[in-house]
């Protein structure tokens, strides 16, 4: 039971960081696409 509690807050732990991780993800492929469109 305790192996289970633990794995359920890792997986919690790790959902806000992944959430992050794509905004900044999305964030830095629309600079780059915005640039890209800009150019031509």
């Amino acid at each position: 039971m305790p192996q289970e509690h633990h794995l359920l807050l890792l997986t919690s732990n790790a959902t806000v960081p992944s959430i992050v991780w794509l905004l900044a993800i999305g964030w830095l492929l629309a600079i780059g696409w915005s640039s890209m469109v800009g150019r031509t």
